[in-house]
């Protein structure tokens, strides 16, 4: 199952870097790039109550940053307020968006991550992800992002 993953992540590396070398960075590329999106709330299912969110956010993540780079790199950040990361997990890599420019693909040292982009505007990033300790355990996440 590992392997069928990590094909698919290596397919849509491919494609998406062929794609962007021929016709350059789309505009919600740019948009997504050309901000710094500061975490203003990360929510999941409520277990009381399924079809409301709950807030799993911390007040030591008020500072958290994503920085998306041109060249392809990310960044979460844990800025000044030092939290710990089972929430959202600090890290570095690469960045891809899907073909279909619905789909945001982070691959770090701490693994791959791949969000559903539900809204990008010039102020707005929100993404959704199944998030799983186990593979039996998944968990639709939701993070909201404002550009700082």
């Amino acid at each position: 199952m590992k392997r069928i993953a990590a094909f698919i992540i290596v397919a849509l590396l491919a494609t998406a870097c062929m794609k962007n070398m021929e016709q350059g960075p789309s505009q919600r590329e740019q948009q997504l790039y050309s901000r710094q999106w500061k975490l203003v709330e990360v929510s999941q299912k409520s277990q009381a109550d399924p079809s409301a969110d709950s807030s799993i956010l911390k007040g030591c993540h008020a500072d958290d940053v994503i920085r998306l780079s041109a060249n392809g790199e990310f960044a979460i950040l844990d800025n000044q307020s030092t939290c710990d990361s089972g929430i959202l997990k600090y890290d570095a890599g690469i960045w891809l968006i899907s073909l279909d420019q619905q789909k945001l693909l982070l691959s770090g040292s701490k693994g791959e991550k791949l969000w559903n982009i539900t809204t990008l505007n010039d102020s707005v990033l929100q993404v959704t992800w199944l998030d799983s300790i186990s593979a039996s355990d998944k968990t639709l996440k939701t993070i909201l992002m404002k550009n700082r």
